[in-house]
């Protein structure tokens, strides 16, 4: 493999920036943070070359939404939950109003953090990388990621006691899970891809998170559909032999291993963006 480490330059400008949220030193008052990233124009965004509205309201929904989860959760884990919105679509003073005395803190974020803004002379870094900003959220112990198309908490969830409570129980025992078992990403594979990023929990790491942005700025030339993010290989190469796309289950039509080992390349869907990315800084690149 190729060396992978960040560049000595990068970690010297972000050092204090390390030194002084390390994730495993430091304070991490919020159970857990449920993030949206909608970081497009108020009125429109560029979606495969066409133009949708991104309305303020749906942003406002979907806070809502994840509002109400958090508050459900911080009532049964008697800890206090983050809602973490990045996006110009909608002020702070806008979204729904956390109340901290009732576990809950809504935070707007119209700008992404330093380290992931594009440089003097570069591109613009492609949207769906900025999901990565997750991970700079290190005063959570956990983080959950949605798109913006995916309900944190359908309305229909709240009509009884009995739902409210299962949904809750669900959540504390994922994260009891993962605890037990020093997970630091849970997603699922969607049909072709073994990260569906449209919602993943994960748990911030701060020196992680700076090696991924500095490699999100090289994201141009760090890529190819053969060897993928870093040019590290081939997938049957180098992704670890524990891991679930190595399985042989029953297809629709066949017996088969996940795409990505059955085509031995790195071009499902989202492999360069979101979808490559996370994977690869979560399996590919520290081995298992």
């Amino acid at each position: 493999r190729g060396a992978m480490g960040p560049p000595a330059e990068f970690f010297a400008q972000h050092a204090p920036a390390l030194a002084a949220s390390s994730s495993s030193t430091g304070p991490q008052p919020f159970l857990l943070s449920l993030f949206l990233l909608a970081m497009y124009p108020c009125d429109t965004m560029n979606y495969d070359g066409a133009q949708l509205a991104v309305a303020p309201c749906v942003v406002y929904w979907w806070t809502q939404q994840a509002y109400d989860l958090a508050s459900v959760i911080s009532t049964a884990a008697h800890r206090p939950v983050a809602v973490d919105v990045y996006s110009p679509c909608i002020p702070e003073r806008e979204l729904p109003n956390g109340d901290p005395s009732f576990g809950v803190t809504v935070r707007g974020h119209p700008k992404m953090p330093p380290e992931l803004q594009t440089r003097h002379g570069e591109k613009p870094i492609s949207v769906t990388l900025l999901k990565w900003a997750a991970m700079s959220i290190d005063d959570s112990e956990f983080v959950a990621l949605f798109d913006l198309d995916v309900d944190p908490f359908l309305p229909s969830l709240r009509r009884s006691a009995g739902a409210i409570e299962a949904v809750s129980r669900a959540w504390l025992d994922v994260f009891e899970r993962m605890k037990y078992h020093d997970v630091k990403l849970l997603a699922r594979p969607d049909h072709t891809a073994p990260v569906n990023a449209a919602f993943m929990i994960l748990r911030p790491d701060r020196q992680l998170y700076l090696e991924g942005a500095e490699l999100i700025h090289r994201a141009r030339t760090a890529f190819n559909m053969t060897h993928g993010w870093e040019l590290v290989g081939a997938p049957r190469d180098v992704i670890p032999g524990n891991d679930s796309v190595w399985v042989v289950e029953w297809g629709k039509r066949n017996r088969t291993r996940g795409q990505v080992i059955e085509r031995n390349r790195w071009n499902f869907v989202g492999a360069e963006i979101d979808q490559g990315f996370f994977y690869h800084m979560f399996r590919v690149r520290r081995g298992g």
